[in-house]
């Protein structure tokens, strides 16, 4: 469990990947204070292939001051070939192509 505010994040530039069955989702980004958790999270609608949410959780007490890089990644399985996953974050919802190798 992640203490402090959870709130969607909107600093984040997305990709993907399917290699076989697995198909990974990654978010990088910086936040302008240190302390931030960050995650991507399966959304809780049946739809195939899922949809996730970038969250992040706002530090409590004081911050250091400086930007602060992260990266976070989410994965789920497909027998099936991904096209396409949406990512929501504040700015919205976001396509991400899902490359091959």
């Amino acid at each position: 469990m992640h203490s402090g505010t959870k709130e969607l994040c909107g600093e984040a530039a997305y990709s993907a990947e399917q290699l076989g069955e697995t198909v990974t989702i990654h978010a990088e980004g910086e936040h302008s204070t240190g302390g931030f958790l960050t995650a991507l999270e399966q959304s809780a609608d049946p739809v195939f292939p899922p949809e996730f949410v970038m969250y992040h959780w706002k530090p409590e007490g004081f911050a250091t001051q400086q930007i602060s890089p992260f990266k976070t990644s989410a994965t789920f399985d497909s027998k099936q070939r991904v096209y396409k996953i949406k990512v929501v974050d504040t700015k919205g919802t976001h396509e991400v192509e899902v490359k091959t190798s």
